[in-house]
């Protein structure tokens, strides 16, 4: 289920550098045309329209290619990403202390649910924890050790004898 999840987001991840790859190629062809619009004309306002209309165009060509690098290819495939989430799972200290801020923002981003505050004269707050920890939280709770005399009653009094000479102890020897 997971690894399809993966790779259904993956392909989303295609289309959309598709599209915006479009958009980029869309917004070069205008802006050629603006440039062209610009050099024919013999107006002064036109020529001014047109550089605003330019400038407005570069300005989405760039957030728009912005948005396509940001869209990265993820080199971490399924497996390496289910290992991390599980090491981090099983000792989030251990990630902390390694120092990479990109793992201390992944063990803050799955250990709690929103973001940390600070309360100036009491220091940070605790906020509520994420889900996952939730979870865990509330099934250690509900868990508890079976008695040291068993789940079933006890049968005091009550023995069984047993006739069967296969079992050693009881009936004939093997020789």
């Amino acid at each position: 289920m997971f690894a399809d999840a993966w790779a259904q987001r993956s392909a989303q991840v295609g289309a959309s550098k598709k599209a915006f790859g479009k958009k980029v190629k869309k917004l070069e062809s205008e802006i050629d045309r603006m440039l062209d619009r610009i050099a024919e004309t013999s107006s002064n306002r036109a020529a001014v329209a047109y550089e605003r209309k330019v400038d407005r165009l570069e300005e989405e060509k760039l957030l728009t290619q912005e948005k396509l690098a940001q869209l990265g290819v993820s080199k971490a495939t399924a497996s390496k990403s289910v290992e991390l989430a599980l090491g981090l799972l099983s000792n989030p200290w251990k990630i902390w202390n390694s120092g990479d801020p990109k793992h201390r923002k992944l063990v803050l981003k799955l250990a709690f649910a929103d973001r940390i505050t600070y309360k100036r004269g009491e220091g940070y707050r605790t906020k509520q924890p994420s889900v996952i920890f939730r979870f865990l939280d509330d099934f250690q709770k509900n868990c508890e050790m079976v008695p040291g005399g068993g789940i079933e009653p006890p049968t005091r009094g009550f023995s069984i004898h047993c006739s069967t000479p296969e079992l050693p102890g009881h009936g004939r020897s093997r020789a």
